[in-house]
């Protein structure tokens, strides 16, 4: 059936971008050099093995680096001592765009905080908590957005159970939502959260396995998981209870090859059964979600590259139809001291009128080009100012579908301690 969105070819163009950049990344890092066969990493305690952004403080190893820990002590339990540490990050803003005319062009804003928490019983044994107090359209809202309990064997594989960000997105499992991790002011489109107008469903709450190969390739690493899924709507998450006995699936593997330990490559898949939801004739039946996801990571000296797309597939069962829908971002960063200008494009290409999307309005086309510079005057404060431009489609009251575009300057005060 064609498209009454953006056409299939303007979105070849959002992976190819993707897979240009990687292969010339690749052939300038140089040819890997031979191993002996896949052998499991020994040592889960060496920095190289730490997977999937599972840095133990939520914070990201590239420059520039976290203080150390606000609150650290040890709690003896019986022959054992848990050790505790915390971080609190937290946000706030002030800007100015071209908005509606009921609407002002400039306003100051809260952000948020983000309580952070790490225990460990041991080496092995690692719990996680991340709660969130932000700012959102009824007021203050207080989430629990990570809670999970990990257990990571001598031999380097790791099981996970509890609420984590799911390896929907590199960006989320890397920066999460301390916004002093960010190198720009906000997440790329495909990375917003559920109740932020994301495309994915970034919260899982399930289980889940990795591990991590030595090979001949380069260092690969592994990922498995099984979760809740998606809520009804988008806007939703399913943190207590599941819509129906269907379990999201996700996999994913990601490479840094053998010589080029600063280029990291990923794939990743994910296929889930959304629930029909109550009192909508067209969502009477459950509806099929199949996502498709590559990014690259390349650092080279003070420059760092960044990008991600996806592709979703939803089947509608009532209408017979197959909608398919696309998001990639390119982010560019050059760190200098305590300046790291920065600059991202960001594309969404959308079919019109899936029913899953339509509910929140998030079945339109919209691109974004921002350009900014953070400046980190001490070790725990960032200071980020930024120029950005969006065209995005809308609807009237009416339903007539209007394009149009907004440019923006933004100034974010973010920061940890």
């Amino acid at each position: 059936m064609p498209r009454n969105g953006g056409g299939a070819g303007r979105r070849r163009p959002l992976a190819a971008v993707l897979i240009a950049t990687a292969v010339c990344a690749a052939r300038a890092s140089g040819a890997g050099a031979a191993g002996n066969g896949a052998q499991p990493v020994a040592s889960p305690q060496d920095p190289a093995t730490v997977l999937w952004g599972e840095q133990e403080a939520g914070v990201r190893t590239e420059p520039p680096s976290p203080p150390p820990a606000s609150g650290s002590f040890a709690l003896p339990i019986g022959e054992r001592t848990v050790r505790w540490r915390s971080r609190l990050f937290g946000d706030l803003g002030a800007g100015w765009s071209e908005r509606p005319a009921e609407r002002a062009h400039t306003a100051f804003a809260f952000g948020s905080l983000d309580l952070f928490l790490t225990a460990r019983l041991d080496e092995s044994v690692q719990l996680i908590s991340e709660t969130l107090l932000e700012a959102g359209e009824e007021g203050v809202a207080l989430d629990q957005e990570r809670l999970w309990l990990r257990y990571r064997a001598a031999a380097g594989w790791y099981v996970k159970f509890g609420l984590e960000h799911a390896p929907l997105s590199r960006w989320n499992r890397r920066f999460h939502h301390g916004r002093w991790l960010y190198p720009a002011l906000e997440p790329p489109m495909l990375a917003r959260f559920e109740d932020d107008g994301g495309l994915l469903g970034i919260h899982e709450v399930g289980l889940e396995l990795g591990d991590t190969w030595n090979t001949p390739a380069g260092r690969l690493e592994t990922l498995a998981a099984v979760s809740n899924g998606r809520a009804a709507r988008p806007d939703r998450r399913q943190l207590f209870d599941d819509g129906n006995d269907a379990k999201a699936i996700d996999l994913a593997v990601a490479l840094r090859p053998r010589g080029a330990p600063s280029l990291r490559l990923e794939a990743a898949t994910h296929y889930d059964e959304i629930p029909p939801l109550a009192g909508q004739p067209d969502r009477r039946r459950s509806m099929r979600e199949w996502v498709a996801r590559t990014a690259l990571e390349l650092t080279a000296g003070p420059i760092e590259l960044l990008g991600e797309a996806v592709f979703v597939q939803h089947r509608d069962r009532v209408a017979r139809r197959t909608f398919h829908h696309a998001s990639a971002y390119l982010q560019f960063a050059a760190t200098f001291g305590p300046l790291t200008p920065y600059a991202r494009i960001d594309t969404r290409d959308m079919e019109r009128d899936d029913p899953f999307y339509a509910l929140v309005a998030s079945d339109l086309d919209a691109n974004e080009a921002n350009v900014g510079l953070r400046w980190d005057p001490t070790e725990s404060v960032a200071l980020k100012l930024e120029l950005g431009y969006r065209w995005a489609q809308r609807r009237t009251s009416g339903g007539e579908l209007r394009r149009g575009g907004a440019t923006r300057v933004g100034l974010q005060l973010a920061w940890v301690f």
